[in-house]
């Protein structure tokens, strides 16, 4: 209670300033007509209104019109909502075992990303492994991935860390920025233990060996 207390009263936290500063986007949420908090709530043209009020859009259909995703999710034991729950054709089943369910496809049609990503080199998990031009193998071998730039001063990892008007530096250098808050706040800290960047870089790795799985 009182790190959660602490962590919206400071004025160096994410919390107070997205409450107290004009300039941050939680006020501006709340207040400024041309930002999207507002409108969310107040132009009838605009996506909140819309899912509230127009049986055109995705909010009332999915509540409402059968052939919608969020009706079948409730009524069409064809559908995976009911089939969660009782049939033999729950995702977990039906995603191994029904040529015409998703998961199947994802692992039989070389057309459908499932099997792409483990036989097509020409998609994104192959690519992530044996593709110098893909993210994937860039995030291990690229100097123009994102990790490797992160040092470079043209991208944007780099300007997290050392340009002032950039995102990153006000993350580490700026105390009413969250980024050095989350680096000197005691209890983060000890949730995620003092290396932080070495947390988050095991993360990144354990990832990327899930995607793989």
């Amino acid at each position: 209670m009182s790190n959660n207390l602490r962590h919206q009263s400071e004025p160096g936290y994410p919390g107070s300033e997205l409450q107290s500063e004009p300039g941050y986007w939680g006020s501006e949420l709340q207040s400024e007509p041309d930002y999207w908090g507002s409108e969310l709530q107040l132009e009838p043209d605009y996506l909140g209104s819309e899912l509230q009020s127009d049986p055109g859009y995705w909010g009332s259909e999915l509540q409402s019109d059968p052939g919608y995703w969020s009706s079948e999710l409730q009524r069409d034991p064809g559908y995976w909502s009911s089939e969660l729950q009782s049939d033999p054709g729950y995702w977990g089943s039906e995603l191994q075992s029904e040529p015409c369910y998703l998961e199947s496809e994802l692992q039989s049609d070389p057309g459908y990303w499932g099997s792409e990503l483990q036989r097509d080199p020409g998609y994104w998990s192959s690519e992530l492994q044996s593709d110098p031009g893909y993210w994937g193998s860039e995030l291990q071998s690229d100097p123009g991935y994102w990790t490797s730039e992160l040092h470079d001063p043209g991208y944007w990892g780099s300007e997290l860390q050392s340009e002032p008007d950039y995102l990153g530096s006000e993350l580490q250098s700026d105390p009413g920025y969250w980024g050095s808050e989350l680096q000197q706040t005691p209890r983060l800290q000890e949730i995620m233990g003092t290396n932080v960047e070495g947390h988050l870089k095991a993360t990144l790795v354990l990832l990327g060996k899930q995607l793989h799985l």
